[in-house]
């Protein structure tokens, strides 16, 4: 079964389709090819194309090719059809929660889903394995991909507020910031604080571990 992740930003022509065309990427370099990666956006002019400036740092400084793309306005069904939702930024978390309640335990920005995907395996490392009744077959650990992403996703929620966060700025230096990651949030290049030249970087450290601790979760029990 194909596995699917949507990603939100406001518009849907500049970070969230950035991101996706980052996390398809690494996935594939980590061998997830069952995996469907869709944007949406919030507040969307249905049909436009690429930010012309995204576009061109993707293709210029990360050696994307990108596929032609076309913005689509978020709805309940895609929410509820996406196995894990990555927003930019935490105020769209609740825009994903609105349009489907159980969504909730799955939605992540793309930094927080950075830091407790690797949290996760971290903390799943240190703890002992069960004592299997029966031992598995060779080759009967490793899972498919929706398998690991569903037990990654219910590790990562479990880890929610244990985990360190980026500092965030705080009086006369948030109005003077100028950084492209304020806490959990990648800020959309298309407001007025945020930077294509640095938000490509920020996604693609983030999604490049995250991709990264997908390939490798292994749930403690598998099933002979």
């Amino acid at each position: 079964m194909e596995t699917t992740v949507l990603v939100l930003c406001a518009n849907d022509r500049c970070l969230a389709p950035a991101a996706a065309a980052v996390l398809r990427s690494a996935l594939q370099a980590h061998g997830e090819w069952h995996v469907q990666v869709v944007s949406a956006g919030l507040r969307v002019e249905v049909g436009a194309g690429w930010c012309p400036e995204m576009s061109e740092q993707l293709t210029k400084d990360h050696d994307l090719i990108l596929r032609p793309h076309r913005a689509q306005q978020v709805t309940a069904e895609l929410v509820r059809a996406a196995d894990l939702v990555l927003v930019s930024e935490r105020k769209y978390r609740g825009t994903a929660r609105l349009l489907d309640a159980g969504s909730a335990a799955h939605t992540f920005t793309l930094v927080e889903a950075a830091l407790l995907a690797t949290a996760a395996l971290q903390r799943a490392a240190g703890e002992p394995p069960p004592l299997a009744e029966d031992p598995a077959p060779a080759g009967a650990g490793r899972l498919g991909t929706r398998e690991r992403l569903m037990w990654l996703l219910e590790e990562m929620d479990a880890m929610r507020g244990l985990v360190a966060v980026p500092e965030e700025p705080h009086g006369w230096r948030t109005r003077f910031s100028r950084s492209e990651v304020v806490g959990l949030d990648i800020l959309d290049p298309d407001s007025e604080r945020g930077s294509h030249r640095k938000a490509g970087p920020a996604m693609r450290q983030a999604l490049d571990s995250f991709a990264s601790s997908l390939a490798d979760a292994s749930p403690r029990t598998v099933s002979a």
